[in-house]
């Protein structure tokens, strides 16, 4: 059976036709796990002593446009602009159980993550996490006077990121 990110998170109804007993409704747990297999009892074939035997779906995970799992965690890439992460920003992300508004710090790099705490996979020993990983991405085409602004700012700074590099300049 193959699921999405929100049904594993929040569960979900299901209708399976079942050969030889039609469509039966089934419910899927939340933090039902890709690779686990739900036994459904009673569902299966008869056994040779005439008893309803189980039957058993194998949980699979669509791919995601937004999120990937990690364990119990669900991960979500997020783009953000130079200035953003200079300066700090707020933004609403997705998360499988609706959006939430977030605090981006000044001063983020990119490829830090920020935890968003029980927004993951839930389980019975507790919810995993939401992490967003930062991306900071460049406009595709900048204009004119965006080219000029970043040229002001690479006059101005002093910054040198390569600065532990031994090249010899």
């Amino acid at each position: 059976m193959i699921l999405t990110v929100e049904e594993v998170c929040l569960g979900a109804r299901r209708t399976l036709e079942i050969p030889g007993r039609g469509e039966v409704v089934v419910d899927i747990p939340a933090g039902s796990q890709p690779g686990q297999c739900l036994r459904l009892a009673g569902l299966g074939p008869l056994g040779a002593d005439g008893r309803e035997g189980d039957l058993h779906v194998h949980v699979e995970l669509t791919p995601h446009a937004y999120y990937r799992i990690k364990g119990r965690s669900i991960v979500l890439d997020l783009p953000i602009t130079p200035w953003e992460a200079a300066l700090g920003t707020a933004l609403r992300v997705p998360t499988p159980y609706g959006p939430v508004r977030i605090r981006v710090p000044a001063g983020t790099q990119g490829g830090h993550a920020l935890r968003l705490a029980w927004r993951g996979l839930p389980a019975p020993d507790g919810t995993g996490d939401l992490l967003v990983h930062v991306k900071i991405v460049l406009p595709p085409e900048p204009g004119a006077e965006e080219l000029e602004l970043y040229g002001k700012l690479a006059a101005v700074s002093r910054f040198d990121p390569r600065a532990h590099f031994n090249t010899g300049d």
